[in-house]
């Protein structure tokens, strides 16, 4: 929403209204995968590299951690190998001093930035606790959207 309770008018080349059109992302949106244009100079980001290719370049100790990565959570502080990595690259600095973002903040930097005192939010349940104490703590009502089971499955109706 802009201006409070206005909602954003978008025409059809995704301008929205009362901004001036970002005119680069519109120049990338054209241009950056056309698969005719075969060098494209104006990119500031590196050259991709696949996942084998960017491997390869690994110790064999950082490949076998690749390897065996399991792509689930790690501590709520940040993984500690990863904490301690940065750690290593400040002078005085400590694992305990390093602050990673985890799903919390994330959740309290979103809705804080989306949701108004007095807003209305409706969240599936069961969920993620801070999803409707978030809320709840916003000033927003909070309306639970249940689910049941049925035959091993989650039915939303």
């Amino acid at each position: 929403a802009m201006n409070g309770d206005k909602k954003a008018a978008v025409d059809a080349a995704g301008t929205v209204a009362g901004y001036r059109p970002f005119r680069l992302e519109r120049w990338f949106a054209k241009y950056e995968f056309d698969p005719k244009i075969k060098h494209l100079l104006c990119c500031s980001d590196a050259e991709a590299l696949t996942l084998k290719e960017l491997l390869s370049l690994a110790d064999d100790a950082t490949r076998q951690q690749w390897d065996e990565l399991k792509l689930t959570y790690t501590e709520s502080q940040g993984d500690p190998a990863l904490r301690y990595e940065i750690s290593t690259l400040y002078p005085h600095t400590t694992t305990d001093d390093i602050v990673t973002a985890v799903p919390e903040e994330a959740i309290l930097m979103a809705f804080w930035a989306l949701l108004e005192d007095g807003g209305r939010v409706v969240v599936m349940a069961p969920h993620y606790q801070s999803l409707s104490e978030t809320a709840m703590a916003r000033g927003c009502q909070v309306d639970f959207w249940t689910g049941r089971e049925r035959e091993g499955e989650w039915i939303f109706d």
